[in-house]
């Protein structure tokens, strides 16, 4: 049995749900961290400092909101730093979901996941 060797901490921007062409959105994105697990406390413990001494009263940071300011702009580049330096990873990536439709559609019929005619041949 394979084991993981690290964590990914991720989230997504420009969702909007099944409404692949929407105009108004042409592109969705996801961004993250690939941390291993050795240094995933580190980097969880770095995140946690950081924000409580930034925003301590906040349940969640937008990054949309982050941006507009320097000293959320400041607070981005040390949670970056901090993460890095505890052995993350980051990547990201941007598509245009027009091109997304068709992998949508053989998803939704043919992936045993979202179809329950397809037999699941996993172990």
């Amino acid at each position: 049995m394979r084991q993981s060797t690290h964590a990914l901490y991720c989230d997504e921007t420009g969702s909007t749900g099944t409404r692949f062409l929407d105009p108004a959105q042409p592109t969705f994105g996801e961004g993250g961290w690939f941390v291993a697990h050795e240094y995933r406390q580190r980097a969880v413990d770095a995140v946690v400092q950081i924000e409580s001494s930034h925003r301590p009263q906040a349940t969640e940071l937008k990054g949309a909101d982050l941006v507009k300011t320097g000293r959320g702009q400041a607070l981005m580049r040390e949670v970056c730093e901090a993460v890095g330096a505890a052995g993350g990873v980051p990547y990201i990536y941007v598509v245009e979901k027009r091109y997304a439709v068709g992998s949508k559609i053989v998803e939704t019929f043919f992936d045993p996941v979202y179809n329950p005619a397809i037999p699941n041949s996993d172990p």
